[in-house]
């Protein structure tokens, strides 16, 4: 008899995930990681005394999405994101907050003026099919 049911490869959001839902149905899960910590992009770490925030958790503060539904599904105990309030990103002026809202990104000049044309149009798109609940399901933005 194997000791594992199923070895996952890899420690990150998905690996992680997926090894806590087999357990939770009655599978022998062994996780294998190459890095010294477990989450893989879903991470904080410190620059400078900042704290820099990455994954999902850093854009939906986990409040919606699949992984927020794998959280509802199958953890006992439910992590609570604090909002340490702005996000930024270093560049050779400083910090720059970065945008919450399209007219904030507009003007984000960190991002070359024809990308924030381009992606301001695919995510006005977006939301406008999506408020007429005609988004398709299927395309990324």
């Amino acid at each position: 008899m194997p000791e594992y049911d199923v070895i996952v490869a890899g420690g990150g959001i998905s690996g992680l995930m997926s090894a806590l839902t087999l357990s939770k149905h009655g599978k022998k899960v062994l996780v294998l990681e190459k890095n010294s910590i477990v989450g893989g992009n879903c991470n904080s770490y410190n620059v400078d005394g900042f704290q820099v925030d990455t994954g999902p958790h850093a854009i939906t503060h986990l409040r919606e999405g699949p992984l927020r539904r794998l959280m509802d599904e199958y953890f006992t105990y439910v992590p609570v994101f604090v909002d340490y309030g702005h996000y930024y990103v270093r560049t050779e002026k400083g910090l720059t907050k970065i945008p919450s809202n399209l007219k904030e990104f507009a003007m984000f000049d960190v991002i070359p003026r024809k990308d924030r044309l381009l992606l301001s149009q695919a995510l006005t798109k977006a939301l406008t099919l999506n408020a007429f609940d005609m988004l398709e399901g299927n395309k990324s933005v």
